[in-house]
């Protein structure tokens, strides 16, 4: 199994232009953002990216540009999900040709897809591929439930299946299933904005691939417990919490809001209509973003 990519992946978010453009120059001042974070890698066309509602253009010069701004510096994985076979294997094609270092891969948008048609369908996918291809597991955003046996065999028979982001919940138990039944050597990301971060580490996930608009927050909790500072890394995660669970019925906006608050994007813009904050729930989240800073500040 080739060598595991560890440590935190951010997903980047979309930022818009007023006219709703996707905002290119504020694009790569977050890609600096993060490289100056000292991430370990990037994820780019995620669910958080508003990636439903880019086209196929957009896709595609997000990912060039990205691949750009890190320099060859860093890992970049790309959401390659399209719904179906043909559009997704063609889109994991591209992703490689461009130079991503892995694919992030959802089943088709199907609550009622069997265990056998997820396999088969995923194994068709990585019959054309050519790199690292990470299962996305998310059925809340309407994906099927991905069984722990389809993703041992997935593992065990196809060329390129090399690891799965977790986000079917409780995470933490899926983790705790999927290690018990395939082992140390499957990478396994955490997700969910953090809010369950502490216990997937304890149950040995490698890595979190997920939005994380403050990422020196993720860092310290996941570099607490990775030196045995047990105690002061579950400090740092109850004080992550408050701002990870903040609104969860819109995670782009609120953490669209968080980076305007930074001074990272010039808006909090989201193409979904109706999914905007309200002035006063933006006032409320900035002030709680000032508390979490304080917080983390106290801790270190």
């Amino acid at each position: 199994m080739e060598k595991k990519m560890r440590g935190l992946f951010p997903i980047l978010l979309t930022p818009f232009t007023a006219s709703m453009d996707v905002d290119f120059d504020t694009l790569a001042k977050l890609v600096e953002y993060y490289r100056k974070e000292q991430v370990d890698g990037l994820t780019c066309l995620g669910e958080v990216s508003e990636v439903d509602l880019l086209s196929d253009g957009e896709k595609q010069k997000i990912l060039r540009k990205v691949l750009n701004a890190v320099h060859g510096e860093m890992p970049v994985i790309a959401g390659a999900g399209r719904g179906s076979i043909e559009p997704t294997s063609a889109a994991v094609r591209e992703a490689f040709d461009l130079g991503a270092s892995a694919v992030l891969l959802p089943p088709p948008k199907n609550p009622g897809l069997t265990g056998e048609e997820i396999y088969n369908y995923y194994m068709e996918v990585d019959s054309s591929a050519d790199g690292i291809i990470i299962i996305l597991d998310n059925p809340s955003l309407g994906y099927p439930l991905i069984p722990v046996d389809i993703v041992s065999r997935l593992v065990t028979n196809s060329r390129h299946i090399r690891g799965i982001k977790v986000e079917e919940q409780p995470s933490f138990l899926k983790i705790a299933g999927l290690r018990q039944n395939i082992g140390a050597d499957l990478p396994i990301y955490g997700a969910s904005h953090g809010r369950n971060l502490f216990w997937e580490m304890e149950r040995g996930i490698d890595g979190v691939i997920t939005s994380a608009p403050i990422p020196s927050h993720m860092r310290m909790i996941w570099n607490l417990f990775t030196t045995g500072k047990r105690e002061k890394a579950y400090e740092a995660f109850l004080a992550s919490l408050p701002m990870a669970y903040f609104l969860q019925e819109k995670p782009v906006a609120v953490k669209k809001e968080i980076l305007r608050h930074l001074g990272i994007f010039p808006n909090n813009l989201v193409r979904k209509h109706g999914d905007s904050l309200d002035p006063m729930t933006a006032s409320d989240l900035d002030n709680l973003v000032d508390w979490t800073i304080r917080k983390f500040h106290d801790l270190e």
